[in-house]
Formats: C-alpha cells, sequence, structure tokens
C-alpha cells in the first residue's frame, strides 16, 4: 500500500522562471492600451488590473502556488473580455451592467460575453473573421487553464510539486514544469495583445511612422520586440487589413498632417522643446498653440533655462537636455506657493534658480541653471517681441490642420 505522504506546511515547492524579466517587459506593453474615450475610465481601471494579474501569475508561480497563478492567468483573459463587453454596450445599458457587476449581483458568464462580441463588437468580429483561428485558441487556453484552476490532474497538486520524483508518476522535472508554464503565460499574453487591439487599436497602428507623427500619443506604440516575439507576422498583418483599422488610419492620414520630428516632441504628452531645431517649429508652426510659442521663445532667449511650466498647465516643457539636472529639479508648483503674480527672478533652491513672468496674463514659472543677467530679464520681459516669437506666428501657406489625439477613438 502506498504510504500516505506527510504534509509540510510552509514548505511548497519552489521554482525559479529564467526569462522573467522578458516577461515583464512584455506585459509592459499590454499597458499601453487606452481604448475608446467614452470607456476611458473603465480602461484606466481594468487594462491595469489585467496586466497586474499576470505579474502576479509570476510572483505566485516561483512561490510554488501554481494553481492561483494559473487563475490569475484566466482572470486576466477574463477581465479583458469583460471590458470589450462593456465598450460595445450603449452608455445607458453600461451603467446599468456596471451596477449588477460591481454590486456582485447577476452578470453574464465569459462565453456569453465572447458570444456577444462575436455578434455585436464590430472590431472582434471583423479580427475572427480576419484569424478564424483566434476564437479556438482563445477556448483551448481558457480550458487548459479552467483544469488547474478546478485542480483537475495530479500536477495540479500542492503535493504533488512538493513530492513530485515519490509515489506519483514521474516524468516532470523542474524545467519541464516552468517551460509548461512559460508556454501557458506566453500564450495568455498574446490573447490579450490581440483583444486589446479590438478595443484600441493605436498600439500597433503607432508602430507606422505615418500614424505616429500625425496624432498627440496617449497610447504607446508595441515594442519591435513585442510583436516579432509575442505576434505573429501573418496575425499582424490580418489586423492591418480590417475595415476598422484601414478606416482610423485612413481618417488620420487625410484629417492630420505628419508633423516634424522638433514638433512632434511639444505637442505629446511629455512635451520637450529641442531648441536647435526651432527653424522646424517655425516650419509648421500653424500646429502650435500660442503658449507653447512662447515657451520656445522663452527657450531661445537664454540657454539657462531648462524647464517652464505655466500657472494652469499641469504639464511642464523641458528643454532637451542632461536628464540628471532635470530630475534633479523640483516641481515648479512648489515655486508656486513661494511666489506670487508679478515678475520675480532668481529664487535658489537646491543649487537650482527659479523665475516668474507674467505674458499675456498667463503667469510662467520658469527653471534656470544659473541666476539670470540683467539684459537676459529684459529679453524674457519682452519675449513676445522676440524675433522667434514674431517669426512663430508669421501667416504659413500650409494646410492648417489641428492634430488628431489618439484619444479620439472608434
Amino acid at each position: 500500500m502506498t504510504e500516505i505522504l506527510p504534509l509540510f506546511y510552509g514548505s511548497l515547492h519552489q521554482y525559479q522562471i529564467g526569462n522573467k524579466d522578458q516577461f515583464l517587459h512584455a506585459i509592459a506593453n499590454l499597458e499601453y492600451a487606452v481604448g475608446p474615450v467614452d470607456t476611458m475610465k473603465l480602461s484606466s481601471l481594468f487594462i491595469p488590473e489585467t496586466t497586474l494579474m499576470l505579474k502576479n501569475a509570476i510572483s505566485l508561480f516561483e512561490a510554488g502556488y501554481v494553481d492561483a497563478a494559473y487563475y490569475s492567468m484566466r482572470e486576466s483573459i477574463e477581465l479583458i473580455l469583460t471590458l470589450i463587453y462593456f465598450s460595445e454596450k450603449p452608455k445607458n445599458d453600461r451603467i446599468e451592467l456596471l451596477k449588477n457587476w460591481s454590486g456582485k449581483k447577476s452578470f453574464p458568464a465569459t462565453s456569453d460575453m465572447i458570444k456577444f462580441c462575436k455578434d455585436n463588437h464590430k472590431n472582434y468580429n471583423q479580427i475572427i473573421r480576419k484569424i478564424p483561428s483566434f476564437p479556438g485558441k482563445l477556448g483551448n487556453t481558457r480550458k487548459k487553464l479552467d483544469k488547474f484552476v478546478h485542480k483537475q490532474g495530479y500536477d495540479t497538486f500542492y503535493l504533488y510539486h512538493h513530492y513530485k520524483r515519490i509515489n506519483l508518476p514521474d516524468g516532470d522535472n523542474d524545467s519541464a514544469i516552468i517551460d509548461q508554464f512559460a508556454k501557458d503565460l506566453k500564450e495568455c499574453i498574446c490573447l490579450i495583445a490581440i483583444l486589446s487591439l479590438a478595443l484600441d487599436p493605436f498600439p500597433l497602428m503607432l508602430t507606422d511612422d505615418e500614424i505616429y507623427y500625425r496624432v498627440q500619443l496617449l497610447s504607446e506604440p508595441y515594442s519591435d520586440w513585442f510583436i516579432k516575439n509575442y505576434l505573429k507576422e501573418y496575425e499582424v498583418e490580418k489586423i492591418k487589413h480590417t475595415d476598422y483599422y484601414k478606416e482610423i488610419r485612413n481618417e488620420i492620414i487625410a484629417n492630420n498632417e505628419k508633423m516634424n520630428e522638433a514638433v512632434y516632441w511639444i505637442n505629446n504628452l511629455c512635451p520637450v522643446v529641442i531648441v536647435e531645431k526651432t527653424d522646424e517649429l517655425i516650419d509648421q508652426s500653424h500646429l502650435l498653440e500660442d503658449y507653447q510659442k512662447i515657451c520656445i521663445a522663452l527657450f531661445n532667449m537664454t540657454d539657462k533655462i531648462i524647464r517652464i511650466q505655466s500657472k494652469n498647465d499641469l504639464t511642464p516643457f523641458v528643454r532637451q537636455t542632461d536628464p540628471e539636472t532635470l530630475h534633479n529639479s523640483i516641481p515648479i508648483r512648489d515655486i508656486i506657493e513661494k511666489q506670487s503674480n508679478g515678475n520675480h527672478f532668481n529664487t535658489e533652491i537646491k543649487g537650482l534658480y527659479y523665475s516668474s513672468i507674467e505674458i499675456k496674463t498667463e503667469v510662467y514659472y520658469l527653471c534656470h541653471l544659473k541666476p539670470l543677467d540683467d539684459g537676459e530679464k529684459k529679453k524674457i520681459e519682452n519675449v513676445y517681441k522676440s524675433e522667434p516669437y514674431i517669426s512663430l506666428n508669421k501667416e504659413k501657406h500650409t494646410k492648417n490642420s489641428k492634430q488628431t489625439s489618439n484619444d479620439d477613438r472608434q
């Protein structure tokens, strides 16, 4: 008779995933999706939770909680499917469904949500028509994960992993178990990447320079490494040929002028002013707002200025310079508390200098490396009369196309 194995509590068999950093890098790519405007708030909650579940799966597996790791992977897929389901519902229906979901009341099963999306979600429907193998791959992966979650088979037992070479079927070693988990995790990441593109095609679309330089970024593009290792080439091409993908791409190209590099960097979420490329900024100044032109002109007044922020703007403009210097500068909002409206120059804090200047009823706060001299102060006070500012405001015989933010989504 087989001896009953004693359970030593707290002595789980642990594993070490050798390429864990690569998996974490891949998961970081999944965080780039934002989703349609009307469900962006939901996306900002569901997508981070989805990626966190995948990270937790790695930690749980390495700690020996194998079934819990597979549960986390299963839920990561269910979360992104739930988000897609919500995104296709009319606003009033979505509000009611959210009440049921958050109140833990009756809510559709995952299989019901998949069927609904297949029948009603335009983007999802087009993807599975272009990639007919996708629903089968999704279904098979979910079934495989369910087997671990429901503890079907000896290899789902904690005892198996602790005593896997004693009185139990042999043949599995650490390497085989780790390789299987890594394969399953990669499948989950691949599925979530494609499902995310049904919500938000921009992580793929922004890999195309013709799109990248025409929009103000909220999403980020999938890295070349991620696409090469996690998305099959034919799947990428099939998605690019869906109607919804082509419609969005064509609309962006038709309605948005392609930005040069200098304008691109100043027009995005973390605006950087490349002073050496002021001529390029002047060439496309019709794509800039007046406060941006003022910041560009201020940077041109002296190379001492490394950061500029207006009182009502949350994001500072920075000079393309030594990032360590910028890192050491304190947030300009702290300066706002110290300086009232009006012009103030050369307040020294922790080795850097801070000034404020009122221009056209707006107050701009400047961070600079050295004190401003009298000549520089005078130039700054008259910046709207300076040659750079005047040049930036000259009429251009170029189409004045308002750049689209990639939150203008389907």
